[in-house]
């Protein structure tokens, strides 16, 4: 059993282990940052008093990881920098016209399609049963 020295033993003993695991799990490219928000969740926390250093430790690593992967997680390494951007002022003659003729092409097949129906013009008789919008749902029959 092995208790918590000052930070400094126990980040020497662990961080080769977690960058190991962080290499594995991760990528190479994010190991060091990982294992930097260990020692810092570790710090924040508190070490001293734990028995079992390394399970703790490494239960520290799986909920890092585990934050890393969550849905909805924002982080800096998945945008792009202000120098990856494209920027484009301006578009092309050649991107224009494209828009133009899909805008055209959008508006011809709008006028093309038939009128919604409106809940004014639906009988009351009528075996479908309607919905608050007006459309007929197929699934739901009077019975």
């Amino acid at each position: 059993m092995k208790t918590a020295g000052a930070f400094p033993d126990w980040m020497a003993e662990y961080g080769p282990a977690l960058r190991a695991y962080f290499r594995k799990k991760a990528g190479a490219s994010e190991a060091e940052d990982l294992v930097q928000e260990v020692f810092l969740a570790m710090q924040a926390r508190g070490a001293h008093g734990i028995e079992h250093m390394g399970r703790y430790v490494f239960r520290v690593a799986a909920n890092v990881m585990a934050a890393r992967n969550r849905p909805g997680t924002w982080r800096w390494s998945d945008h792009a920098t202000l120098d990856e951007l494209i920027l484009a002022d301006e578009c092309s003659p050649e991107r224009a016209l494209i828009a133009k003729e899909a805008l055209e092409d959008l508006l011809a097949g709008l006028k093309a399609a038939p009128p919604r129906p409106s809940s004014s013009t639906a009988s009351s008789s009528s075996p479908t049963r309607r919905s608050r919008s007006g459309w007929a749902s197929a699934s739901r029959r009077w019975r």
